[in-house]
């Protein structure tokens, strides 16, 4: 394949007028997009040049294709999508939008945490780019617009695995853009770091190639850039591993206190990079107390696990305590995560240091103060370290290569909470959120989007930002793939 192709159509009529005109659309209201929006005959002419579908609103199938997982954004209805069927209708559709003046924006699984993936313009969603297949030599190669579900199955039917995560609707182009975390992450390192190439189309409609011999440096910012920031990824290429057997656990305190979370903490801490786990803490207002459940898997035998997690289970018997060993994909089946869409808030900050003793007090005490909505109050440990921490923070884009934890706080809330039970729910959220900052002193997760970051490029990149503004700036030098935390020009 050429490292890049250009897409000829007569929609690259005009590309400097349509780069001025983009810019003015992209940076106005959605009022004001909307009114420029462009006429049938336009829209008929996207129709006509896709070899997939354009859906406009009222049409059968619309509404579902425009709801967002983080239903805080799904108010933000898209003028019309175009579902894309390959990288030339990806191209096409990028053209066209430039050409007409209008904003617009890609999705892949539509799970941005800040709804980045969504827009008032037109909506280039990839869900005809779905395929995904494992060659001989354990390659798999994955469009970008499959989800975790199409690629879990075929993953299974070759006995190959990657890092991957739980949630079954979450976009594998956006997870492994942004590094990709799993319980695999620790034994095999993130999602990135298993590209071995990528396929990319520009703002200007060229397909590019990128890998270790094309397009080099794309190919380092692909691997933690972050989705949407240098044009949309078609495909991608990773290295699997054998989907050998392994010892899961799923473990519930529904009542947990201090003691207990320490030497939950303190246990997992010292375990081997087979290991991956999830600690969380929970509450919501319709349950007293705070609960707290571990999962995760080992690659080893259930006497391993046991020895890990004998201290916290002679502390304190688990109401349910699983800890099985079967194959690779059984495993995961118990351990998905299969939540629908809801409305909420993530905040996140890597631990680079072991968590003092203060830690599990602080933490409780802030979970015993949730306000209480409709959904729930939350504080998640994934632990990372490992294979991860074994490469250079410069080898890829992805800086965060000195952690041991990455710490969440969540907070979730129903459609019904009127708007001062939310924002009782967000002051809860903030403030421990700077509590923790003690704790935690790397920096965020460039996947779980925070929209109230402050200082989200240097949190996102740390010192691999400037690199990546100069990948910026010679791919899209007009800024047209931009968004409120995309990548900057300067």
């Amino acid at each position: 394949m050429p490292a890049e192709r250009r897409l000829s159509s007569p929609t690259r009529r005009a590309f400097i007028a349509g780069a001025s005109a983009f810019a003015l659309g992209a940076a106005t209201s959605p009022h004001r997009a909307l009114a420029l929006s462009p006429g049938d005959g336009a829209w008929r002419g996207l129709a006509a040049m896709l070899r997939g579908r354009l859906l406009r609103p009222g049409d059968p199938g619309f509404a579902a294709a425009a709801m967002p997982f983080n239903l805080r954004y799904a108010r933000r209805a898209p003028a019309g999508i175009a579902i894309c069927r390959d990288a030339e209708d990806v191209a096409k559709a990028i053209v066209w939008a430039r050409d007409n003046g209008l904003p617009f924006a890609a999705r892949c699984g539509g799970h941005s945490y800040a709804g980045y993936s969504t827009t008032s313009g037109l909506l280039i969603a990839l869900d005809g780019l779905d395929s995904v297949s494992v060659d001989a030599a354990g390659v798999a190669t994955i469009g970008g617009g499959a989800r975790n579900e199409t690629v879990y199955a075929a993953l299974e039917k070759a006995g190959a695995t990657i890092t991957h995560g739980r949630c079954p609707s979450v976009g594998a182009a956006g997870f492994v853009l942004g590094g990709g975390i799993g319980f695999n992450m620790r034994l095999f390192g993130l999602a990135c770091d298993q590209l071995e190439a990528t396929e990319l189309v520009g703002a200007d409609g060229a397909i590019h190639t990128a890998s270790a011999t094309d397009n080099p440096d794309l190919f380092w910012a692909c691997r933690g850039g972050g989705g949407g920031n240098f044009g949309i990824n078609t495909m991608f290429r990773l290295r699997t591993f054998p989907a050998e057997p392994r010892t899961y656990f799923w473990l519930d305190w529904p009542n947990a206190n201090e003691r207990l979370l320490a030497a939950l903490i303190g246990a997992l801490d010292t375990a081997p990079p087979t290991l991956g786990s999830r600690l969380s803490l929970d509450t919501s207002r319709d349950r007293p107390g705070v609960s707290v459940r571990l999962i995760g898997q080992i690659a080893g035998t259930r006497s391993e696990a046991l020895a890990i997690l004998d201290a916290p289970l002679k502390l304190e018997a688990p109401e349910h305590n699983q800890i099985l060993t079967v194959d690779y994909w059984a495993a995961e089946s118990v351990l998905v995560d299969s939540d629908g869409p809801f409305s909420f808030h993530e905040r996140s900050r890597f631990v680079t240091e072991p968590l003092g003793e203060d830690f599990a007090g602080v933490a409780m005490d802030w979970m015993r103060r949730w306000p209480g909505t409709g959904g729930s109050g939350d504080l998640v440990l994934f632990q990372t370290g490992g294979k991860i921490n074994e490469i250079a923070p410069d080898a890829t884009a992805f800086v965060h290569r000195d952690s041991r934890w990455l710490l969440v706080v969540s907070a979730a809330w129903s459609q019904d909470d009127p708007a001062d039970v939310v924002d009782r729910a967000r002051a809860w959220q903030d403030g421990f959120y700077a509590d923790l900052l003690r704790f935690a002193r790397g920096g965020a997760y460039q996947n779980f989007t925070d929209p109230a970051l402050e200082d989200w490029a240097e949190a996102y990149y740390g010192a691999n930002l400037p690199r990546l503004r100069a990948v910026k700036r010679a791919l899209d030098p007009d800024n047209v793939f931009r968004f409120a935390q995309s990548i900057p020009l300067a």
